[in-house]
């Protein structure tokens, strides 16, 4: 398989994930590789910084210390943290780093030990009684440990983000937490959502566990829909808002596959931007790009992102057969999404802005519109 398109590291290969074919899988893994030594990397940083060697406030243990007696469980746990990757992107102070480290270090040891700290996951709380603000109803006590309900009994649910992740610039600064019942119907609901996936395309399917780390369930009652989000900043987060009024788990199946196709997009992303020059900002500013899919205005580097997911998206509800029961939602879908495609004008929406383009990106979205309106 191709892995460059005229310029783009990845760019041929990425098109061939969203394809979902069965090669793709080492692909999905080695993303996950290059995430992973990408977050070891800031780490490493951040470990040779001149407070790393510097004890904790109230502790005698520093941030290299306590990396260095990390486990090869824990240590995968904090490389797949979405809130030690943000900590680390944005380059936070080294707190929040050695307060998650110091909790996955107790953790794995199974010692006896008992902090009011979440671990690096968000899925497991270490203090004697329950977390404040938290239905104890939502947690399991497991070993004297309270742990977050999972998806699909590997992807689990961050009970330690939900007040703390808002993006007031999208509307989404009153967020609230869901109780028991209602958790345990939205997992019921996204665990129908992995089966249809899983009934579509396996590697889909894969791509959704690769790539998600764990999810965020919030409610926000200003909103009458459902909606979801993932970061780059925080590489394998998934932001799911109001998913009880999704219409149908397919929806959230789509949703699932959508959100992780953004976090695949951003580990090719690790070896170089999409969109360059982020020091223009007078340009860059005035890029808003309206969707032909929703309708938004869009970033620039969100427009590309978006050609690339609903390139995925597209592929992905063309593998449910005629005879399925899905095959009438398919249909639309896939519909609604050409559609999307057919009304795209690359050349006149992103020509203005090529020069803030990596080299490759406008002809690998011209090549994705080309494969499409081909079938």
């Amino acid at each position: 398989m191709t892995t460059e398109c005229d310029g783009l590291d990845g760019g041929e290969a990425l098109l061939g994930l969203l394809t979902w074919n069965e090669d793709s899988t080492e692909l999905l893994r080695n993303f996950t590789a290059k995430r992973y030594r990408y977050v070891s990397a800031l780490l490493t940083r951040r470990l040779n910084s001149v407070d790393a060697d510097a004890p904790a406030p109230g502790s005698s243990t520093s941030l290299a210390s306590l990396w260095a007696r990390a486990s090869c469980r824990a240590a995968e746990r904090v490389l797949r943290s979405p809130a030690i990757c943000q900590s680390l992107r944005t380059e936070a102070d080294s707190l929040s780093i050695w307060q998650s480290l110091h909790a996955e270090l107790i953790l794995d040891q199974a010692s006896g030990d008992y902090i009011n700290q979440w671990s690096a996951l968000g899925d497991v709380w270490l203090g004697v009684c329950t977390p404040p603000d938290i239905d104890t109803q939502l947690m399991r006590r497991d070993n004297g440990r309270f742990r977050s309900p999972s998806l699909g009994a590997r992807i689990p649910i961050d009970l330690s983000q939900p007040l703390r992740t808002q993006f007031p610039a999208a509307g989404l600064c009153r967020p609230s937490l869901f109780d028991s019942v209602s958790t345990h119907l939205i997992l019921k609901r996204l665990d129908s959502a992995l089966r249809i996936i899983k009934r579509i395309n396996g590697t889909a399917l894969d791509a959704v566990f690769e790539m998600t780390s764990n999810l965020v369930l919030r409610g926000d009652a200003q909103r009458s829909h459902h909606g979801a989000a993932s970061s780059a900043a925080a590489l394998g987060r998934i932001v799911l808002v109001n998913p009880h009024l999704a219409p149908t788990d397919a929806i959230l199946a789509e949703t699932l596959v959508h959100e992780s196709t953004h976090t695949a997009i951003a580990c090719v992303e690790l070896d170089g931007p999409l969109v360059v020059d982020y020091g223009n900002k007078g340009l860059l500013s005035e890029a808003s790009i309206r969707s032909p899919w929703s309708g938004d205005i869009l970033t620039l580097h969100a427009f590309v992102h978006a050609c690339l997911v609903w390139y995925g998206l597209l592929h992905f509800w063309r593998f449910v057969d005629t005879t399925d029961v899905l095959a009438k939602e398919a249909s639309a879908r896939v519909e609604f999404i050409s559609g999307g495609f057919n009304a795209l004008r690359l050349n006149a929406l992103l020509g203005p802005y090529e020069q803030r383009l990596a080299p490759g990106v406008l002809t690998l979205l011209s090549r994705a519109q080309e494969r499409v309106l081909r079938k």
